[in-house]
């Protein structure tokens, strides 16, 4: 008896999946609405969601290589760096040279001096570098140089712990 049912549903199975065979066109005819026919809707959702997401994928804070800028190579910022929601912070100075960011306050945290990518928009000079240090901690800072002032973030990353974002801006002259 159990037999009989288990070799039912199989011819079953073989039936719906050669009518299946049938109802689908030569590859070289699909179109998206047979692939809406064809498919099921989270499968053509999942695909295209991949697809739109390939195509806008733009990494953040990272310049192209055409639109590099280091006009401002060989400069270095006397600036105020403090806690995110504090209005008052430390004196720091920034430091870019031959391609390198380098932060004097940061030296003695041990963070030494990293690459910058920077690009220009609308007159604006925008970096980015990450520091690291010999025990696994990293930084992330982002910043905008206009004239001779500039701002930013820094995110510091402890290898162990939860990030902490801080604020910088140029001491006026």
């Amino acid at each position: 008896m159990l037999e009989s049912c288990v070799g039912r549903e199989q011819n079953n199975e073989a039936d719906e999946n050669s009518a299946l065979i049938r109802t689908l066109p030569a590859q070289s005819n699909w179109s998206v609405a047979t692939m809406k026919k064809s498919f099921s809707p989270i499968v053509l959702a999942v695909t295209l969601a991949a697809i739109i997401s390939a195509v806008n994928f733009k990494a953040p804070s990272i310049a192209s290589a055409q639109n590099e800028d280091h006009s401002f190579d060989g400069q270095s910022y006397v600036v105020q760096i403090g806690k995110i929601k504090e209005s008052t912070g430390t004196n720091e100075n920034l430091e870019f040279e031959n391609g390198k960011f380098h932060s004097t306050l940061m030296e003695e945290k041990g963070f030494g001096s990293a690459e910058y990518s920077s690009d220009n928009e609308d007159g604006a000079i925008r970096f980015s570098s990450v520091t690291k240090n010999k025990e696994g901690d990293t930084m992330y800072w982002n910043g905008q140089i206009k004239g001779k002032s500039i701002e930013g973030t820094v995110t510091l990353r402890p290898k162990d712990g939860k990030g902490l974002t801080f604020w910088f801006k140029s001491v006026p002259e």
